[in-house]
């Protein structure tokens, strides 16, 4: 018997907490980056939309080690060079 979907409530509400509503305004941000690449997706290749996209990653780890102090050892370190190779390799493997 397969199991019935999720349900998904009708109303998004949005709680603006004690901090002055910053996660608010970084959904909103997120929304609007995802906005973004669906308008490059139809100007440009989606395979290097994607690839760009996904070095992103590497963006948001490199933020997170400068701005909030989080490590940044060998295993993120490797992580991020593969993703950038990865992206190189998309772009220079046409």
């Amino acid at each position: 018997m397969a199991a019935a979907p999720p349900q998904v409530p009708a109303v998004a509400v949005v709680h603006q907490s004690l901090d002055g509503g910053r996660g608010v305004l970084a959904g909103a941000v997120s929304a609007g980056g995802y906005g973004i690449v669906l308008w490059a997706m139809t100007q440009a290749p989606i395979a290097l939309v994607a690839a760009l996209r996904e070095t992103s990653v590497v963006f948001a780890a490199l933020l997170s080690a400068l701005w909030l102090g989080e490590p940044f050892g060998r295993r993120r370190l490797l992580a991020a060079g593969l993703v950038a190779l990865g992206a190189a390799a998309l772009q220079f493997g046409r």
